[in-house]
């Protein structure tokens, strides 16, 4: 292998160490009218409701609302939350009193700077 593209591999491994290419996915909760749960993952968002609706305690399964794709979807779902900051139900918690289609907006457009 050339010195050139062991420098290309290690340039990507670099940038994928700072990027995490994943969802960022909007959850209802019929328990929990109100709020939506805006949260990140690398993996199928309809698994990660139903890993969330599991032994969680949660009375009622999570409703998968939206999902977008990112490159840096854990960015993404930083800046979506910052957008929401005065919505949040707790500063440690990933709630917001907003419906859905708002948090759809908001990461859309997030999506739409993302992209250019």
């Amino acid at each position: 292998m050339s010195s050139k593209r062991v420098d290309a591999l290690r340039a990507q491994a670099a940038d994928a160490e700072h990027a995490t290419a994943g969802y960022v996915y909007g959850l209802t909760n019929p328990a929990m009218p109100d709020q939506l749960k805006i949260g990140f993952t690398t993996r199928s968002p309809w698994d990660r409701a139903r890993e969330l609706s599991g032994p969680s305690g949660v009375p009622q399964p999570y409703v998968l609302e939206w999902a977008l794709r990112y490159d840096d979807a854990k960015a993404a779902e930083q800046s979506i939350h910052r957008r929401l900051q005065h919505a949040r139900t707790s500063s440690s918690r990933e709630f917001f009193r907003c419906s859905p289609e708002e948090g759809l907006w908001i990461a859309m457009h997030m999506r739409q700077r993302e992209h250019g």
